[in-house]
């Protein structure tokens, strides 16, 4: 996890306005790899392993141990090349600017080691896991429960996969989507601008293999 994001984030217990302060026990070029984030006003402790921070509350049940692994994208159904479905895909979400973390969440982490390769040094790529097996070097690893530890309207994007664009999460995706940014679906089910517009998202465009939109 990188030094810079644990600024960006709060305490999914207490909510916006209640920060989190970093403990670290190792350390390397400003990335965190052991450590915890806790919070003054709960006194919860968010434990930081192997580069993953477990967003939960507690009590954590275990985490599962198997994962998508998600270090290799799958060619897109729309034959795109993948290096060039990246570029495309951070176009979509406004992130060429730079200066906002974007967020993969699932199995749309399997794009992350692409867009490592095309998108500005300042963007944090934000991978939500499912398990820490999944972990991306070179990303921000972290596992939530229902509450989620990202200010409204911060995320300088967001990618999902269509299989996980569920009315609920896309609602809860908008509204911490910077309103400049957009909110991308790779492999949109049919239908998908209603439920983007139901989510609130009505900048609606489309592109091979993916459609995107923002507030």
């Amino acid at each position: 996890m990188h030094l810079l994001l644990t600024d960006r984030l709060h305490c999914p217990r207490c909510g916006h306005g209640f920060g989190l302060v970093l403990m670290t026990s190792a350390m390397a070029e400003r990335r965190v790899s052991e450590g915890y984030l806790g919070c003054a006003n709960c006194r919860e402790r968010y434990p930081i392993e192997n580069g993953v921070a477990d967003l939960r509350p507690s009590p954590r049940a275990p985490i599962e141990t198997g994962g998508q692994r998600a270090h290799s994208a799958p060619e897109p159904e729309s034959g795109i090349p993948p290096r060039q479905f990246a570029t495309g895909l951070a176009a979509a979400m406004g992130a060429i600017e730079g200066g906002r973390p974007v967020l993969l969440v699932g199995g749309a982490a399997v794009w992350a080691p692409h867009l490592l390769e095309v998108l500005p040094d300042e963007v944090e790529i934000v991978t939500l896991l499912a398990s820490p097996a999944d972990a991306v070097p070179g990303t921000s690893g972290v596992v939530v429960g229902e509450a989620w530890p990202f200010p409204e309207g911060t995320l300088g994007g967001v990618t999902l996969l269509g299989d996980d664009a569920s009315p609920q999460r896309l609602r809860t995706l908008g509204r911490l989507l910077d309103p400049r940014r957009r909110l991308v679906v790779i492999e949109p089910p049919e239908g998908i601008q209603a439920r983007l517009g139901g989510a609130g998202l009505t900048r609606f465009v489309q592109g091979p293999g993916l459609a995107a939109a923002g507030r």
